[in-house]
């Protein structure tokens, strides 16, 4: 009979696991202060202390309901919600599926840990970047109409009288 009940229990726990079971993580740090039950999320608790662990766990109840097989045999079944009177309805309801008289005869509430990580550091702000330089400004020409001090006024540029270029080697040529 033995084997019959754990065949059976295990194959309705399994079975009726909440299909929207809650995760909730909370973050706490190494200290006693966290107790109470942690802060929100990491960044609430980076904000007042150094290092943080985040830790998520899947809550649900799960209820055992007995009922009497056809042959008089007590028979227990699990049933799970995310709510009290959720899971007695589902255990319940599987029992009187193959067993009568079924009734609720205990409930707990589970949670089991489906992660642990440490919390990241922040990211720290980039560095502001420098302001660009200003343009240095040139100093004035004390002389503006021939370019500057022993320069001799502006240098011809290719093609003119004077220039550099072929037409000019033999205006040069006539000269002399």
């Amino acid at each position: 009979m033995k084997p019959l009940f754990i065949l059976l229990s295990l194959s309705f726990a399994l079975a009726t696991l909440p299909a929207h079971a809650q995760v909730r993580c909370s973050a706490r740090d190494k200290g006693w202060e966290e107790h109470w039950g942690g802060h929100e999320d990491c960044n609430s608790c980076m904000k007042k202390h150094g290092e943080c662990v985040e830790s998520c766990s899947l809550n649900y109840v799960t209820c055992e309901a007995r009922g009497v097989d056809y042959l008089g045999n007590a028979i227990s079944v699990k049933g799970a919600g995310n709510e009290r009177y959720e899971a007695e309805s589902n255990a319940v309801r599987l029992c009187q599926r193959n067993f009568q008289n079924c009734s609720v005869v205990n409930c707990t509430s589970e949670a089991e840990n489906v992660s642990s990580r440490r919390c990241p550091k922040p990211e720290a702000p980039p560095a502001p970047t420098p302001a660009p330089a200003p343009n240095p400004t040139p100093a004035p020409n004390p002389n503006p109409g021939n370019g500057g001090p022993g320069h001799g006024g502006p240098r011809p540029g290719p093609g003119k009288p004077g220039g550099p270029g072929p037409h000019n080697a033999v205006e040069n040529s006539e000269r002399n």
